[in-house]
Order: structure tokens, then sequence, then C-alpha cells
């Protein structure tokens, strides 16, 4: 997150960043292969010297454009797959999300739109071209302004864990605080529910 990294930057301005972008599978055997010294992502990383701290849990929600044409009522996976779906390709934490649901209505689809970009996902959904199940907070300023509509899934999706996970070797009070920073900053940004709690000082 932006916030993030301008905090670091602040505090230690001649930090070099190498920043991954990338599906909590890819992060995860990154960790493993020792290519990443710290990530956060939906998944635990491989490997007995990667260590994990849970910080919250995340919300996903199903999102169309206001002009999608459906009955009313929520959206069901029967219903979903009459529709173009649009989600991250396999293996993806997404896309194990939306498989599951779907399964949970008894169906096992495969014909997704696939999409290695959050914000491509989205865009997609709001100009009309697909429903996608993507999480809460990437979310709220386009729902708020109207941009995007809410189907409310029956069943429901669950929260997902979301973790930091690091080299168990970079243990040390310099980690210790970067934790807590960016639990600070999920906290100010409301950006998972249930939020893992801070440390004493």
């Amino acid at each position: 997150m932006g916030e993030i990294l301008a905090r670091l930057k602040s505090r230690h301005p001649d930090l070099r960043v190498e920043l991954t972008v990338g599906v909590g599978t890819v992060l995860s055997e990154k960790l493993a292969r020792r290519e990443l010294d710290i990530a956060m992502h939906t998944g635990q990383g491989l490997g007995e010297h990667v260590l994990h701290q849970l910080l919250g849990f995340i919300e996903f929600q199903w999102v169309a454009s206001p002009s999608l044409q459906r009955p009313e009522g929520p959206l069901t996976p029967s219903e979903a797959v009459g529709l173009p779906i649009v989600t991250n390709p396999s293996p993806s934490t997404l896309h194990s999300i939306v498989a599951a649901w779907l399964r949970e209505g008894g169906l096992d689809f495969e014909a997704y739109n696939t999409c290695n970009s959050l914000w491509l996902m989205l865009h997609m959904a709001r100009i009309g071209h697909a429903i996608a199940l993507l999480p809460v907070p990437i979310l709220r300023e386009r729902i708020a302004n109207g941009e995007l509509v809410v189907l409310e899934a029956h069943p429901s999706v669950a929260p997902t864990a979301y973790y930091v996970s690091y080299q168990e070797e970079e243990r040390g009070d310099w980690l210790r605080s970067l934790i807590e920073m960016i639990k600070d900053v999920i906290r100010e940004l409301k950006f998972l529910s249930n939020p893992a709690p801070m440390l004493p000082p």
C-alpha cells in the first residue's frame, strides 16, 4: 500500500525498496525461495524458514455496473454462471474463492474471463463487461459514487485471512517496528475486518 511505503521513506530516507506485486501464491513461492524478505498476502508462505503473523481478515463482495440487467434479489451461483465472470487466473486466492463459492451451489465452472490486475477487473465490472468478486477496500469509493453496485451473494462469501510473512532470520526490532507500522496503517485505512491487535510498547 502506498501509505506504508510513504511512511517507510519518511522514517528511512535512504532505504532502497524493491517492490513485488503479485497474487498470494506467487508471493508465497518467492518467500520460500528467499526472493522476498517480507510480504503481505492472503496465503501463508511455504517453507519452515518463513514465519507468519495474522493481520486480520479481508472481505470480498460481488459487484457489477448499475446498468447490468438481472433479476432482483441475491446473486446465486446458478445466476452468476449465466453472466460473464472475471477473476484472477489460477492459481490465486481470488480464483479459489470464486470457484469454491460456485461449488457451494453445486457448480463446477471454468469459463472465466481472467485478468491478473485487480484494477482492470474493477474497470471491467464498472463498464458492464463482467461481474467480479473483489476486495472491499478497493470498492468503497466506486460503490459510494454509484459506479458499481453490490450484488448480495447467497451463499455469502466468507472473509479471508490476510497475513504478513517474513524470513525467520529477519526477526528483530526493525521487523517488529515495521509490522506494527503496517498494523497501524491498516487500522487507519480500515483495510481489514477484525484487525490483529497492536503490541504493547
